[in-house]
């Protein structure tokens, strides 16, 4: 079974970017299983992140949390030729954090779970408001320089 890497102190890279699967850059000294994974909580309500997707199918992870969790969604955030929507009010990222969203949860998948280069301003720019980032992409959020960078702040 596959755990999850954190150190013992809780960096703020942790506390900030709340990840399916976390990584830090520093040597781990504690070891999460998918049990605490469980119980980890994210902050609500939530913004959800599409990206510029182009289907609905690579949407499917914002689709599931508005199915089953309508009341934590404020809105979705989309960039331009986003072919999904999940049906829930435009947002950017000040308009959000105005309206009382905690977390951006990045709602897609895609080819090889990998995040974009081009999505990257977005995720600093909603940590950069106290938000925190949700992600199950394969690609740990914590390896990208400039969102480490920013959930340090």
């Amino acid at each position: 079974m596959r755990g999850v890497l954190a150190t013992a102190r809780q960096p703020p890279i942790i506390r900030r970017i709340l990840l399916f699967t976390i990584a830090v850059s520093n040597p781990p000294t504690r070891f999460f299983t998918r049990r605490d994974l469980n119980s980890m909580e994210i902050a609500h309500p939530c913004l959800l992140f599409l990206g510029d997707v182009h289907d609905d199918l690579a949407a499917k992870t914002a689709y599931g949390i508005v199915d089953w969790r309508r009341e934590w969604c404020l809105g979705q955030l989309r960039l331009p030729g986003c072919a999904a929507d999940a049906k829930l009010p435009e947002m950017d990222i000040a308009t959000a954090r105005a309206a009382g969203a905690r977390t951006m949860i990045i709602g897609v998948v895609n080819a090889g779970g990998v995040l974009p280069e081009h999505w990257v301003d977005t995720i600093v720019a909603a940590l950069d408001v106290g938000m925190d980032v949700a992600s199950g992409l394969h690609m740990r959020l914590g390896a990208i320089e400039a969102v480490a960078e920013a959930a340090a702040r």
